[in-house]
């Protein structure tokens, strides 16, 4: 099966990385002919994370490169799309490619529908407001990263939708070592980009209250620079060869969200990730959040108070040597259900029924 896949970003983008190229070879293996296509490639990324801006005439040249791909769609047996074609443009011009090749396949692990429907400019509400209903309603299949976004498709009445989470590849994530109880500070550990650093306001209060009766630092994956008053902050570029260093190194993994319809349609990879490492986690009690957290292998907090209690729950397990047992827990849950070699049938079944269609 040749199979023309469309991306947002280039495999330096954590969505289109984690819900497509990570599977490619799994796909290869299984008789699957793939080209990637995508919008946005590697220097969009690298610009968006150094804080550089990427430019209109090239953001122009890609959209003109995706028109320019989407007319050599009827060379494949199957288009599989990673939210939309063309985002802000109307759906009229993305029919034509649903008009023109019968299989198609759109994945989707945030609420980018939103984006549109609640979008303060009421003409952008207006013109876009349903367009991602339409694309959903267009699709042999929906691929949704959660039960929220699987809501969604149900709405726009989509043919057939399918929930498959953001997972990892079990190799890329070796069983890891706890850090020694004796070796001093409380490392936290946050992975994310300058997009979702805005979350991290929702801990100040309660870390450097911590931070006054307990040895904590936060380190910080994917930012350039951070300064938290009365807290140690370590800032990493991101890079996906030093995920696995950074990972190894923290004792909990965090993931502070708001409660919106936003953040409600997030696949909690943050989680996955630290879990997949054999960490325990703190998160907010937000969508697919609250699926994945239980007391065996972390907390859940929503209060000032809640992620107080949860640094000082966690320095007392580590100071007791405990750490590993909340780890292994969440390590377990990954190798069941997050993690490609569990997931990767399933989606080439998906993908060959919706060719089918």
């Amino acid at each position: 099966m040749k199979i023309l896949v469309l991306t947002k970003y280039g495999d330096l983008g954590p969505s289109s990385r984690v819900r497509f190229y990570q599977y490619i070879p799994f796909l290869e293996k299984r008789g699957a002919v793939i080209d990637v296509s995508p919008l946005l490639d590697n220097a969009y990324v690298k610009a968006l994370y150094s804080g550089e801006k990427f430019g209109f005439t090239n953001l122009l040249k890609a959209y003109w490169r995706r028109l320019r791909v989407m007319r050599t769609s009827r060379q494949y047996d199957l288009v599989w799309i990673e939210n939309e074609c063309l985002p802000f443009f109307p759906f009229l011009l993305e029919k034509c490619l649903y008009k023109k090749h019968g299989g198609t396949v759109v994945n989707y692990d945030d609420a980018i529908f939103h984006r549109y429907d609640l979008h303060p400019n009421a003409i952008v509400k207006s013109v876009l407001g349903q367009k991602i209903d339409r694309v959903m309603s267009a699709s042999s299949a929906v691929i949704a990263g959660n039960r929220y976004l699987a809501n969604r498709a149900s709405r726009a009445q989509a043919r057939q939708i399918e929930v498959l989470p953001s997972v990892i590849d079990l190799d890329s994530y070796p069983m890891q070592e706890t850090r020694s109880k004796t070796d001093g500070k409380l490392i936290i550990g946050w992975i994310g980009t300058p997009n979702t650093a805005r979350f991290l306001s929702r801990i100040h209060q309660p870390l450097t209250e911590a931070s006054r009766s307990l040895p904590v630092e936060l380190h910080l994956m994917g930012l350039s620079e951070y300064t938290l008053e009365g807290v140690q902050v370590q800032c990493v570029p991101w890079t996906e060869s030093g995920e696995s260093k950074f990972l190894a190194h923290i004792d909990v993994g965090i993931m502070p969200l708001d409660d919106g319809p936003f953040e409600r349609g997030k696949c909690g990879y943050k989680l996955i990730q630290y879990f997949a490492s054999s960490k325990p986690v703190i998160a907010s009690p937000v969508g697919v959040n609250k699926q994945l957290v239980s007391p065996e292998n972390g907390f859940l907090a929503e209060t000032r108070d809640d992620w107080l209690h949860a640094f000082r729950q966690i320095h007392r397990l580590k100071t007791e040597g405990r750490l590993s047992e909340l780890g292994v827990q969440g390590r377990k849950m990954i190798e069941r259900h997050y993690s490609i070699q569990s997931t990767v049938d399933k989606l080439w079944k998906i993908l060959q029924n919706a060719r089918s269609q």
